[in-house]
């Protein structure tokens, strides 16, 4: 039985994805579609509600019409954090969602990280540099 709404996984590899959603919600109905070709006639035929969409096939190529003039599409997920590949869409038809902001916390660890000046363990460990080149540790002269 099918419990919700009908979602298509537009991407190069909906495999892993498809599975998590049939094992976390077995009732919901979900269809993998693998290209920018195929995708208006998956809309057509399983009359899917929501499509989570990716780019990965360029954007000269994007199939924007089939995903922004279904009667049945009600929400696009985009899982970049542009949407500007869709161009305008009416608002009060479809929502089109992004996922723009999902790795801001990495981001700004890893910023941070290339900002700080690399420093050798033995400056920073003085009982490191205190065994001088007996100490396991010195033959490895890694950097952090």
């Amino acid at each position: 039985m099918t419990v919700g709404p009908t979602v298509i996984l537009h991407t190069s590899a909906p495999a892993l994805a498809m599975k998590l959603l049939r094992e976390r919600h077995p009732g919901l109905a979900v269809h993998p579609c693998e290209s920018y070709a195929g995708l208006a006639a998956s809309i057509e035929e399983t009359k899917a509600e929501i499509v989570y969409s990716v780019r990965f096939d360029g954007t000269e190529r994007f199939p924007r019409s089939a995903l922004l003039q279904s009667p049945a599409v009600k929400w696009v997920s985009v899982g970049g954090s542009g949407t500007d590949h869709l161009g305008p869409w009416a608002p009060e038809r479809v929502t089109v969602t992004n996922a723009a902001g999902v790795a801001a916390d990495m981001m700004a660890e890893y910023a941070l990280g290339r900002c700080c000046p690399s420093r050798s363990i033995f400056e920073i460990s003085p009982s490191i540099s205190a065994h001088g080149p007996g100490c396991p540790a010195w033959s490895s002269r890694s950097k952090i």
